[in-house]
């Protein structure tokens, strides 16, 4: 080395940091303001120093990160892509202890390189977890890893961000623990999560107090978005969006769970079980992405003992077809156990898919209430189905809705079943015929009034519309009224114009009431020359002419 060149220890270089009224400091000094994981020989050397001295632990890309012990508060801050150098098999991949308080890790990627493991376990309180993307992670069996996933969080007050994608349940079926994106497990309180994932398993896990999730969008997912187990009490989360995903979008148990905005389209069927006090605010259940036949809205899961809920509501497109499973079929569906709900408002769009052999919409097993606010339905049945589509409810349940908007049209395919006067509470204009209420359009609120020359034999038509005869003449009907909703409807006479006189030939008949029917103009009188010659007074039965004895003449 030349004799002219001299090294300076970066205590004697001074550093001056650029803006207005910067205080100087040695290079040295800014140097050590964070730690490298270049600087150690191994990662956990770094975390150690990182812990002792206080500092920034900056993790380089590109580095495989083993199992790593933290023995006290950390900030780690983990830039491009690290590798989980880790299988799983003995406890957590990074495990926060008590006594860790205010922790702080931020990660950019984190590929787990196809190991099934717990990611970040979090048993300190006020930490927080970045995690931008996490990607291949795979499962292990249950007895390896029953709580795989990027972040578990068993304390109070954490923030927990997490993208993730690519998670594979693995090749050993029902023996695989799903892998998870974040779990705030038994003695989490109040965590705030947010979850954004794609092509992922179970998303979010719940099993404490008051925990949050601000937003879940989760995409091509083949399990639950969101599982509130039956130990949470006061889950919450703000939004849900679960798309092209054949499973549950959301599983309620649990206390008071709540759901601000939860999306979905018509693959997923979200569950309760065993849940008392859950509250939706609103649901949004798109067409399925296929255009096949839609699962259900809502449904009873098969462990439910009972369930309460209330919605605020409902936006669905369902297609209807034969219900062949509880996941298939219904847009409430409620076999197993007692579920008492309350919807406030729904707007729901129907399409006919086929002609359907059990065609229920709302299929209602058990509970003591059912008790809907405004309900519009909207129905496509251009493939013609043949039967009513029915809302079947408990013959002993409180059933209540106080308004129904259904098109004219519509009417005839949509009726309500184990609905009694003791236990129905009915909007305007509804009506019970046996254990059915029937659906008169509300269309037309008020019977409605016309004028014609006989009753109708085209049309759909609601129980009290009356159609006053134009061209009246004595003995025949002054008009007609409809007396059973339908298409057609049922039609009787109603008021005859005098008694007409004349011989036994010239009796009235169904065609000279205006009818069709022999019934239809039961009531009708006439005074029968031929019987005497001052008129007979006799009256049609609805089957034949009788006297005044009930003899027929």
């Amino acid at each position: 080395m030349p004799s002219d060149i001299q090294l300076i220890d970066g205590d004697q270089v001074t550093f001056l940091q650029a803006g207005i009224n910067s205080t100087a400091r040695t290079a040295q000094s800014k140097m050590r303001d964070s730690l490298s994981t270049h600087d150690f020989p191994t990662v956990q050397d770094a975390v150690n120093e990182a812990i002792a001295s206080g500092r920034t632990l900056v993790i380089a890309d590109g580095t495989a990160i083993p199992q790593l012990k933290i023995s006290g508060p950390i900030n780690i801050v983990a830039c491009g892509t690290v590798t989980c150098d880790y299988d799983g098999a003995k406890g957590a991949w990074i495990y926060i202890p008590p006594g860790c308080d205010e922790s702080t890790l931020e990660f950019d990627t984190i590929d787990f390189c196809g190991h099934g493991v717990m990611g970040i376990l979090l048993d300190s309180a006020r930490c927080s977890v970045y995690v931008r993307l996490a990607k291949n992670q795979v499962a292990q069996a249950y007895s390896v890893a029953n709580r795989q996933g990027v972040v578990v969080s068993q304390a109070a007050d954490n923030t927990i961000d997490v993208g993730a994608w690519n998670f594979s349940a693995g090749s050993t079926g029902g023996a695989s623990a799903v892998p998870r994106v974040i779990t705030t497990d038994g003695g989490s309180t109040r965590n705030i999560v947010r979850v954004r994932a794609y092509q992922t398993h179970t998303v979010w896990v719940d099993n404490g107090i008051n925990n949050t999730a601000d937003y879940v969008i989760v995409d091509s997912c083949t399990d639950n978005a969101i599982y509130n187990l039956s130990g949470s009490v006061g889950m919450k989360c703000v939004y849900l969006k679960y798309t092209n995903g054949t499973d549950e979008p959301s599983v309620l148990e649990g206390k008071q769970p709540w759901l601000g905005k939860a999306i979905f389209d018509g693959w997923g069927y979200p569950g309760v079980q065993n849940c008392t006090g859950a509250v939706i605010d609103e649901i949004v259940a798109l067409p399925t992405p296929d255009g096949g036949p839609s699962k259900p809205v809502l449904r009873s899961r098969d462990g439910n003992i009972y369930s309460d809920i209330s919605i605020g509501r409902i936006t669905a497109w369902v297609n209807v077809s034969d219900i062949t499973a509880y996941a298939i079929g219904a847009f409430l569906q409620f076999y197993v156990g007692e579920v008492d709900i309350r919807i406030r408002d729904i707007d729901l769009r129907l399409t006919w898919l086929k002609n359907s052999a059990t065609p229920y919409l709302v299929v209602h097993r058990n509970g003591a209430t059912a008790e809907f606010g405004s309900v519009r339905i909207t129905l496509d049945d251009s493939v013609g189905q043949a039967q009513p589509l029915y809302w079947q409810y408990p013959s002993n349940a409180r059933l209540a809705i106080r308004s129904l908007d259904v098109d004219a049209r519509d009417y005839a395919w949509l009726k309500w079943s184990n609905v009694t006067s003791a236990n129905a509470l009915l909007p305007r204009g509804q009506e019970l015929v046996g254990d059915v209420m029937q659906n008169p359009s509300l269309t037309y609120p008020a019977p409605r009034a016309l004028t014609g020359t006989a009753a109708p034999t085209t049309g759909n038509w609601n129980r009290g519309d009356y159609l006053q005869n134009k061209f009246p003449a004595v003995g025949n009907a002054t008009g007609w009224v409809c007396t059973s909703s339908g298409q057609l409807g049922t039609w009787i006479v109603a008021g005859q114009a005098g008694v007409q006189r004349g011989a036994t030939s010239t009796r009235p008949t169904a065609a000279t009431m205006g009818v069709t029917r022999d019934s239809q103009w039961a009531g009708t009188r006439y005074f029968d020359t031929t019987l005497t010659s001052a008129g007979k007074p006799i009256e049609w039965s609805g089957v034949t002419w009788v006297d005044g004895t009930g003899a027929s003449v």
